[in-house]
């Protein structure tokens, strides 16, 4: 049964609204803004264009702070087009989509997600992002190698289940053609004001006297309508031999319509397309378009669309709202695309490991409360450990906590402890947490800790057999502590751990070596220290 984005399942819904409760409990861990990583990407299906362009492609990403907060946690991504006329940059600044972005994430209530940005801008000022022995195979770049490159390079769930288009304008229109083209890649597609979705209605419509200019045009154009059918000829109807724009009109100068290539044109028209790809289209699990209802004959071709998928029994959603081509887009972004692809695409993985927050060091009662960041997605539960060695040996578990904090009462002085967390959901026990480690002293014990390396002289020395060497460390870390000969070579090594900061003594029992002289090493991070012992039998 085909999904739409209002009636996704009931087990998907439920795990968003965990998902939810959990970001809305822990919203100062994404309180952080969002980032962009502008990119290159290369491009061997844009190579050899005649247009001349680069295939080295300029693409934005961006990380919402989830992102670096969570580091093992894997993130849905969008695939979002830009229109006509602009590239990845323009198309950012001018609807301050970096600005929405962290607005909508960072609500603390929805799924972060990554969001991609190429530009599409060519010589013709667009490439409708299809293949074109003219223009270069941007189908092939958008589907294939950009997809490629953003899966190999940041943490994705390489899935189409958790891929999904959306674009403005001809974005929109490329959206929704490579969505319907290419089900295997993306589940969902939202198309803002897509142009143009009806060809008959828009190129031999509203577009026609522009479509007339452009067929009698010997030298590039000054206006953008011009210039925009000069680009889908380009793309559509791409002709190596006629110049100045390697391209057929579906039209003779004189405005006759050519119809063996109007329907080449057609063919790349979302409106026929439906029969072609009706199968396709009943593979995704959402297909959601938006129209102003004063956009040109824009609306009337997205109408026609909507009408279509009606008679042929294919399910979507089209959202017409009052407005026009580019005053509402910055709204529909914020408020119905992304909350649209937050709750569609499908984010159930294997949790994140958790970071944790507190105790560390030393601490002086028995009974302290430990915390840590929430984990992501759908968490049900998280595991605590705690022990008095890092094998976790003979440890204390509690695999039931439903929060991100925990109160643990059977500490004792004197004692180092190491704990960890992990957290489960649908997937199973995600990865452990890094260990954290806490030194329990009394109140007159912690006046007495260390605040500087020291190794002391053995006692006694010289000694028979056995001898006591003591240390302090003023910081938890990695100590080694070895016995060498005089040959330099180790004999015996007496600590290899990690310790809280405190003082320590460790015996060192010498049965089986002979009598002479032997060095010991203490060894913390840059700290060195090495002193002399006598053993005398």
């Amino acid at each position: 049964m085909k999904k739409t984005y209002t009636t996704k399942s009931v087990i998907h819904f439920v795990l968003i609204f965990v998902t939810t409760i959990l970001f809305v409990t822990t919203s100062f861990t994404f309180a952080q803004t969002g980032r962009i990583e502008n990119v290159v990407v290369h491009s061997q299906a844009l190579e050899g264009n005649l247009l001349g362009d680069s295939p080295d492609r300029n693409v934005s990403i961006y990380l919402p702070s989830a992102y670096d907060s969570l580091p093992t946690a894997r993130f849905s991504v969008i695939y979002m087009l830009h229109g006509y006329f602009n590239t990845n940059l323009t198309f950012i600044n001018f609807f301050g989509l970096k600005t929405i972005f962290d607005n909508f994430f960072n609500q603390g209530t929805v799924q972060p997600m990554i969001i991609v940005i190429p530009d599409a801008y060519n010589d013709y000022r667009g490439s409708w992002y299809t293949n074109s022995v003219v223009t270069g195979n941007w189908e092939d770049f958008i589907t294939q190698e950009l997809v490629e490159y953003v899966d190999t390079n940041y943490r994705t769930w390489p899935d189409s289940l958790s891929r999904g288009i959306s674009g403005f304008s001809m974005g929109g229109y490329g959206a929704m053609k490579l969505a319907m083209k290419h089900p295997e890649i993306y589940s969902a597609v939202y198309s803002l004001s897509g142009v143009p979705l009806d060809f008959d209605d828009v190129v031999l419509g509203t577009m026609f006297p522009y479509l007339v200019q452009a067929a009698n045009a010997t030298s590039w154009p000054s206006q953008w309508e011009v210039q925009m059918m000069i680009a889908m000829g380009a793309a559509f109807t791409p002709n190596i031999n006629p110049h100045p724009f390697y391209c057929d009109f579906p039209i003779e100068p004189s405005g006759t319509l050519i119809d063996s290539v109007w329907q080449k044109w057609l063919q790349h028209d979302p409106y026929s397309m439906i029969d072609t790809y009706k199968n396709n289209l009943l593979q995704l699990d959402s297909i959601v378009f938006d129209c102003g209802t004063l956009d040109y004959s824009y609306f009337s071709a997205n109408q026609n669309f909507d009408s279509a998928l009606t008679a042929e029994n294919i399910p979507h959603t089209f959202l017409p709202y009052p407005g026009g081509h580019l005053n509402k887009i910055p709204e529909r972004v914020e408020y119905h695309m992304l909350p649209f692809f937050s709750e569609i695409l499908d984010s159930l993985q294997m949790p994140a490991a958790p970071t944790l927050i507190s105790p560390t060091g030393s601490i002086d009662t028995t009974a302290v409360e430990f915390i840590w960041t929430s984990s992501y997605p759908a968490i049900d539960w998280y595991w605590f450990e705690i022990a008095t060695n890092n094998q976790f040996t003979n440890s204390f578990i509690d695999s039931t906590i439903t929060d991100t904090t925990y109160l643990y009462s059977n500490l004792n002085y004197g004692e180092s402890y190491w704990w960890r967390v992990k957290a489960h959901n649908a997937m199973g026990w995600g990865e452990f947490s890094d260990v954290g480690s806490i030194l329990v002293v009394s109140v007159e014990g912690k006046e007495n800790l260390p605040t500087e390396y020291s190794l002391e002289q053995n006692y006694p020395n010289p000694f028979n057999n056995s001898t006591v060497i003591k240390y302090s460390i003023p910081q938890e870390g990695l100590i080694t502590l070895k016995i060498y000969n005089l040959l330099g070579e180790e004999v015996a090594t007496l600590v290899n751990d990690t310790k809280q900061t405190g003082n320590y003594e460790v015996s060192f029992d010498a049965t089986g070596l002979t009598s002479g002289v032997y060095f010991y090493r203490l060894q913390a991070g840059n700290y060195t220290e090495t002193k002399k012992m006598v053993l005398m039998k």
